[in-house]
């Protein structure tokens, strides 16, 4: 009797035990909050840009010198030409570009212009020995001075690189102008029919080379080293008329043109902003 009385006592303290637990309140479990891993915006050369530049160019002028036929009682003497000895030219250089890059993978291309001033101007002396024989030292009577100068270069051309994060090496290549200016001086003190004359051409060459740039941390600046290679090919300048020289004929005047050929190089160092450039 007693172990059927604790029996009925331990059921009911479970169905109570069990009824009070189902009124207790379901709280919900939270999953985990998942924080992804913070990463860093990757860098890109994609942008357009502007900037400065300073620099110094070098290079060589050839001139060869063209006297047209003259014609004179008893025949004419023939035209002929003569090449002088090359001369080194160079200035300092300084001035602006502007350009965009758009990026592949690790590949970058882009379009570049600039334009720079510059000053180089070189002047040499000649003369006329006899008909056909110039000297290069001024020697000959009249010595003839013949100056060149240009004040200002420009160019526009292609890049295509290669990037590691913030360092691109590239090539680039393309057209460039210059202007240049040739002006002789024919001894005209001492023969007044022997006329000065000065001729102004622009015109465009080829240029080619490459350079490193490198963005900085956490801005839109870069900085770059840049070289070229650029030749104008010959052009012709007309430049008055030169006294020659023939037996009792000692003073005729020839026309003349200097057909002259011109490269350079040239270093730079730019200084660029790029607009719309993520930094980081």
């Amino acid at each position: 009797m007693k172990s059927q009385l604790r029996a009925i006592v331990v059921a009911a303290a479970m169905l109570g035990h069990s009824a009070m637990a189902a009124d207790y309140p379901i709280y919900p479990v939270s999953p985990p909050l998942y924080r992804p891993p913070v990463r860093n915006m990757l860098f890109s050369w994609t942008s357009c840009y502007l900037g400065g530049n300073l620099g110094a160019k070098w290079g060589n002028r050839g001139d060869t010198i063209e006297l047209a036929a003259v014609p004179f009682p008893g025949g004419t003497i023939p035209s002929f030409s003569v090449p002088l000895q090359g001369q080194s030219v160079g200035s300092f250089i300084g001035g602006g570009q502007a350009g965009c890059n758009y990026q592949i993978g690790n590949v970058v291309l882009g379009i570049e212009g600039d334009g720079e001033g510059q000053h180089w101007d070189s002047g040499r002396q000649f003369g006329v020995l006899s008909t056909g024989v110039f000297s290069d030292n001024g020697t000959g009577t009249p010595p003839t001075t013949l100056q060149a100068l240009s004040r200002w270069q420009a160019s526009l051309r292609g890049r295509i690189g290669y990037a590691w994060d913030r360092i691109l090496i590239y090539a680039t290549g393309g057209i460039s102008w210059t202007n240049v200016r040739v002006c002789s001086n024919p001894g005209a003190f001492l023969f007044p029919l022997a006329t000065p004359g000065c001729d102004s051409q622009t015109f465009p060459g080829g240029t080619i080379g490459g350079g490193v740039e490198h963005a900085f941390l956490a801005s839109n600046w870069s900085v770059v080293v840049e070289g070229r290679y650029t030749t104008y090919g010959t052009h012709s300048f007309n430049t008055g008329s030169l006294v020659t020289f023939l037996g009792p004929f000692p003073f005729l005047f020839s026309p003349m043109t200097d057909h002259l050929k011109l490269y350079t190089v040239e270093g730079l160092v730019k200084l660029n902003y790029r607009f719309g450039a993520f930094p980081y």
